[in-house]
């Protein structure tokens, strides 16, 4: 989703930062193999500004892009009356321009960073919207076994079109803030190693005009709609216990606690549900770094989300939580992700919902300036019992949203300070039962291109 892209490579950046520190001679260590797009190219890699113990580095990216379906709606014929709501194609900018700071220092580690990400489209001027944020982690070695590590960030941000399954559309992208910290401590002894660790993600969305459709397929009415109720504060607590079987491999167990504290309290009277809930997941794993074969990380357990009104299910089952690399040559790095569990419902009259999504991408070293990647993904989001999905006999009835798609490009750096990348994407949607029958429609496809110029320093 656009709105990730630049957070999530000025994370990575914090990451490099926090792995300067990492304990030497650790029985977990897993940087054995080295993925395509991890590997050193000294020829390309921007040195970046040294400012004392200190490395400032700069980037500006700037991008065309085509989308076939701005809104992400389904095309839906002149005659119900709604041609107003048929796949609608445009053409966007985006620049976005970043810093990052990180520390060398030989112990502990510091690094920072801002960004801000702006789009600007050319048919719909309601689609052109400003993200940004900024955001600080750092790393104590307390002892040379153990540390202590934490972070803050802040960001506002746009959701995508294409997360839309409402009975509702929004005249513009739904703007949120949201404010993340977390602390935590690691310790190892020998091959035992402990891990905790404390989150806190404070939510907040601003209202927004939405676009009624008429049910009798007249025309369309505007109104707007109350996001209040979506407004939370979530905490997690983790504690895991890692034993070392080798120094390619250990096993781990690992337990999570989680609250979901909403900020408009229920008002059954008024047929305002209670959406707080209270969850954990006890899962076990392995973490492994097999010499030119593999890496990875994998937790298999079950999850339990349960909700204080009683209209809403709860949501159990097999939890996931997966990352494993295959290095076929070292040219090559196959990727596979996976994840199953609970969470937070973006529609008024549900609780939450269970989220399964996998993910398959390839990155091939074709030269050592050019990097070409593919992937496919697949997801459904599971709605138990879901309160505003009526059955023909009139009772609460499941519903189940797949998604799918695939995509590919290319990148290719000129020299140290300039790259460009040319991508292309394809998403699909698809609910299983249709609750608007005759609204704008929520199963779509997008197909969109992307070619993006970077400066670095």
């Amino acid at each position: 989703m656009r709105k990730a892209t630049l957070l999530f490579s000025l994370t990575l950046s914090g990451a490099g930062a926090m792995a300067g520190a990492a304990i030497a001679d650790s029985f977990f260590t897993r940087d054995r193999n080295i993925s395509v797009l991890e590997r050193p190219r000294p020829d390309y890699e921007a040195p970046g500004v040294r400012a004392g113990q200190f490395i400032v580095r700069p980037r500006l990216d700037l991008g065309v892009g085509a989308t076939s379906n701005a809104f992400a709606v389904s095309n839906l014929p002149a005659s119900e009356g709604l041609d107003a709501f048929e796949e609608e194609g445009d053409i966007y900018i985006v620049a976005r321009p970043s810093v990052g700071v990180e520390s060398t220092w030989s112990r502990h580690a510091l690094a920072a960073g801002t960004y801000i990400e702006a789009f600007q489209n050319d048919r719909f001027d309601n689609e052109a919207v400003t993200n940004g944020g900024v955001f600080l982690n750092g790393q104590l070695d307390a002892t040379r076994t153990s540390a202590i590590f934490g972070g803050l960030s802040y960001d506002v941000l746009h959701e995508s079109r294409r997360v839309n399954n409402g009975a509702v559309l929004p005249e513009t992208p739904i703007q949120y803030n949201l404010g993340q910290a977390h602390l935590g401590y690691r310790h190892e002894l020998g091959r035992l190693r402990y891990t905790a660790r404390l989150d806190a993600d404070l939510f907040d969305y601003d209202d927004v005009d939405i676009i009624l459709l008429d049910p009798q397929g007249t025309g369309d009415l505007d109104g707007e709609l109350d996001q209040d109720f979506r407004d939370r504060t979530a905490y997690s607590v983790l504690g895991e216990v890692g034993f070392a079987v080798t120094r390619d491999a250990s096993i781990f167990i690992q337990g999570i606690h989680n609250t979901q504290n909403y900020d408009e309290p229920g008002i059954a009277a008024l047929g305002i549900p209670e959406r707080d809930s209270e969850g954990w997941t006890i899962a076990m794993g392995t973490e492994f770094d097999l010499s030119r074969l593999s890496r990875g990380r994998v937790a298999v357990g079950y999850f339990e989300q349960d909700y204080k009104d009683p209209l809403f299910a709860t949501a159990s089952g097999v939890s996931v939580d997966a990352q494993v690399e295959w290095f076929p040559t070292e040219l090559t790095t196959l990727t596979l992700t996976g994840s199953r569990g609970a969470d937070e419902s973006a529609i008024f009259d549900t609780g939450g919902f269970v989220s399964t999504r996998l993910q398959a991408r390839v990155d091939h070293e074709l030269r050592r300036n050019v990097i070409l990647s593919a992937y496919g993904e697949v997801g459904t989001e599971e709605y138990p019992e879901a309160l505003q999905i009526i059955n023909p006999e009139g009772g609460a009835t499941d519903q189940d949203v797949d998604r799918y798609g695939f995509g590919a490009g290319g990148t290719y750096y000129l020299n140290r300070y300039v790259s460009t990348n040319l991508s292309y994407a394809y998403f699909n949607q698809d609910i299983q039962l249709d609750r608007f029958n005759g609204g704008f429609g929520v199963d779509y496809d997008v197909h969109e291109l992307l070619l993006t110029l970077s400066l670095e320093r």
